[in-house]
């Protein structure tokens, strides 16, 4: 028993030791970890502030983005402005192109049957429409008698009464079907496909009417450039035939004192 008791103490001491040799190595290990706690911890803020500042980026670049959109949207929307705008001032100047070549066209001859042949290519060419009767007002009769046509039966609409139907209506009235039309006003039997009518004046008075019938297939109503068409025939064309008529009176006169 005696040697036991004396082993002992080494024994302790031996355990002590050791065990105070483990606490010093978990005191370094636990140091360590501490450190790699603190550079992991470090390293995870500057993470996250290069987080926020990537997605601070982001949303400046989205921001810009979106302006940059916009601003091509607008300058879209702007181009197709301009492009209609472009447009309408072609059609504009196409159509008072059209309407300079009409009146020239009419004034730059005193022959009448030359002259009914341009109103029918106006209508032919720039209005639509092939089925034409030209009318002239017979003096001191309340009748219109047709002097011109195309794609019209003659023998029906050779005398049309100016008291009654949209064609004895619109040049008795001195008003252009349908623009200028009021009321409503019966048809005749001839008058059942008539789609224009233009009065004929000179000086405040009528000198007989244009009627346009059915239009081209391509057309589909008379237009803004029509009506144009129509406000010009209703004054330059019957000035032209009026003129005509003149030359051709004038020119019968001399020819009658000559051979007399």
């Amino acid at each position: 028993m005696s040697g036991e008791s004396r082993k002992t103490p080494k024994f302790v001491d031996s355990v002590r030791v050791h065990t105070q040799k483990f606490l010093d190595e978990l005191s370094g290990d636990n140091d360590r970890l501490r450190q790699k706690v603190e550079v992991l911890s470090c390293d995870n803020r500057l993470l996250e502030e290069r987080l926020a500042n990537l997605e601070e980026e982001l949303r400046r670049e989205r921001e810009q983005r979106n302006k940059l959109l916009e601003t091509i949207e607008s300058i879209e929307a702007l181009r197709v402005d301009s492009a209609e705008e472009y447009a309408a001032v072609e059609e504009e100047n196409n159509n008072l192109a059209n309407l300079y070549s009409a009146t020239y066209s009419l004034h730059g001859r005193l022959d009448r049957d030359a002259i009914l042949g341009v109103i029918k290519e106006i209508v032919i060419n720039l209005i639509g429409s092939e089925e034409i009767g030209i009318f002239e007002r017979v003096e001191g009769r309340p009748e219109l008698r047709l002097i011109a046509s195309m794609g019209l039966d003659e023998a029906e609409c050779a005398s049309l009464p100016l008291d009654s139907g949209i064609i004895g209506y619109s040049a008795r009235n001195q008003k252009i079907y349908p623009r200028d039309f009021e009321q409503e006003i019966p048809a005749l039997a001839h008058e059942t496909n008539l789609t224009a009518c233009v009065p004929l004046v000179v000086a405040g008075e009528t000198q007989g009417a244009i009627a346009v019938f059915d239009l081209l297939p391509q057309k589909t109503g008379v237009s803004s450039l029509d009506y144009e068409l129509f406000d010009m025939l209703a004054c330059q064309a019957s000035f032209a035939l009026h003129c005509a008529n003149l030359h051709a009176l004038h020119a019968r006169r001399a020819h009658g004192n000559g051979g007399s």
